[in-house]
């Protein structure tokens, strides 16, 4: 349950979520390459091939479950960071490379928004985002930075347990596309308006 001021203070945190997400189209573009990668061209069909791909894989159904319990926009804010972040501070241009590799260039449309000129720019944006999302000494950054510090062991987690099986690792980049449209699904039904 939400105190006084929080509910207020939550809000801000989603509709800025919402602007960074509609900047990096991160959802959709996920979606896109997994639907590329399956073979698939329905969300329900994506979805029933992501459950197939995760079903022997414990550490990325419990991070998957442990998103979809998230309540609050500052719960969510953590996860986001640490995906987001993967692609925006990580270095987009250099695994768009090693993925479009392994999954050719209509697999990696993931990276579209995060690489070529401007990544400086992107990470000091990025930095300066998180750095603004909640004043540092209120509940919801240290909501932020607990469910950061979670997901970022979950993610761990999980790619430990794909890279366990080694003639997997050639999926190794579709399968962590399917933890985190896991986290995008979330994320698009949390901020997208009801109508």
């Amino acid at each position: 349950q939400l105190k006084s001021g929080q509910a207020g203070n939550e809000l801000k945190i989603l509709k800025e979520l919402q602007k960074l997400g509609e900047t990096y189209y991160f959802s959709e573009l996920y979606e896109k390459d997994l639907k590329y990668l399956y073979g698939v061209s329905t969300q329900s069909q994506l979805e029933t091939r992501i459950n197939e791909c995760l079903k022997n894989k414990p550490n990325a159904q419990d991070f998957r479950l442990y998103v979809s319990k998230m309540t609050k926009a500052s719960e969510i804010a953590g996860a986001l960071f640490d995906l987001w972040g993967v692609f925006i501070v990580g270095g987009g241009a250099t695994a768009k490379q090693r993925a479009s590799k392994m999954c050719g260039d209509r697999g990696v449309n993931v990276y579209q928004n995060v690489s070529g000129p401007g990544r400086e720019k992107r990470k000091r944006d990025f930095i300066a985002f998180w750095d603004s999302l909640a004043a540092p000494a209120s509940s919801e950054f240290g909501t932020i930075e607990d469910s950061a510090d979670v997901c970022m062991r979950k993610m761990n987690a999980t790619i430990k347990d794909l890279s366990a099986n080694p003639w997997w690792l050639k999926y190794l980049s579709a399968m962590s596309l399917a933890v985190a449209v896991g986290i995008g699904a979330v994320a698009y039904k949390v901020f997208m308006p009801k109508t």
